[in-house]
């Protein structure tokens, strides 16, 4: 088993927007890297992604997420 993983990636969602009401979200776009460390039995998993929403017709909304993840495996 390897101790140490990364993995970096993006995705995006950008519906047909003659199909979308006002205010519905017109475009979701994620970028991401998670590292993964193990220690068998435990695993530890640190994760950051930077979140951006379009909606019709309404301001775009930004964030940065952080994830820890703690996993014993048994």
């Amino acid at each position: 088993m390897n101790f140490y993983a990364a993995t970096v990636g993006c995705s995006r969602d950008n519906p047909h927007e003659h199909d979308l009401p006002f205010g519905a979200r017109s475009e979701n776009t994620v970028y991401y890297l998670m590292n993964t460390f193990s220690f068998d039995p435990f695993m530890v998993s640190v994760d950051i992604s930077r979140w951006q929403t379009e909606f019709k017709g309404l301001n775009a909304g930004r964030a940065w997420r952080y994830t820890l993840t703690l996993q014993l495996s048994f």
